[in-house]
């Protein structure tokens, strides 16, 4: 018995229908996949996610407001000083508080003070802000970084917007202050 060729079953009614199916299940397959995976990989223990924007422009009105809530230095004044702006009941506190004890643990040998500033339960932020937050300050009390406590919008392992702000003001330079964009917790 002769086998037909591939070339003459190709344009078939029946060839057809099967390619058709096959590309619609793999869509649908694909369409699934992203509705089960997605927003459990987006949104952590059901989580909010939403977007912010830090922008450290702002940095007069934002140097003031951070002032007027950042408890004095014990003792001297730390070459920088991390604060870890904190919104009493935000669910996304969890992460961020266990990244600030290891950010802690990692530079407090350094030089750097790693304070937590508790703000109360939506409290009134300024613009391009939003909780949990990192701001760093130099001794002066100029704004170097204000963004995020953990990873951006951006792909990869590597270090966060915060650790790069930190290892860059260690070096004795200043941090790239544009704004950042990024998805995660945040509660504002």
């Amino acid at each position: 018995m002769i086998e037909p060729t591939p070339a003459a079953t190709a344009g078939t009614p029946a060839t057809r229908v099967r390619e058709i199916a096959l590309v619609a299940c793999w869509l649908a397959a694909t369409v699934l996949a992203f509705a089960w995976h997605g927003p459990r990989a987006w949104s952590a223990a059901g989580l909010p996610q939403r977007v912010a924007e830090f922008d450290a422009a702002t940095q007069p009105a934002l140097s003031h407001w951070l002032a007027a809530r950042t408890p004095a230095a014990a003792g001297h004044a730390p070459a920088f000083r991390l604060l870890h702006l904190r919104e009493a009941g935000c669910p996304c506190n969890a992460e961020a508080d266990a990244r600030m004890a290891t950010l802690r643990a990692r530079y407090a040998a350094r030089g750097i003070e790693v304070v937590t500033v508790p703000l109360g339960r939506h409290a009134a932020l300024p613009a391009g802000m939003a909780t949990p937050a990192a701001a760093l300050l130099d001794a002066d009390g100029a704004l170097l970084y204000l963004g995020p406590v953990a990873g951006t919008a951006g792909c990869g392992r590597g270090a966060t917007p915060l650790q790069r702000a930190l290892d860059t003001v260690l070096a004795g330079a200043r941090p790239d202050a544009r704004p950042i964009l990024t998805t995660g917790c945040f509660c504002t």
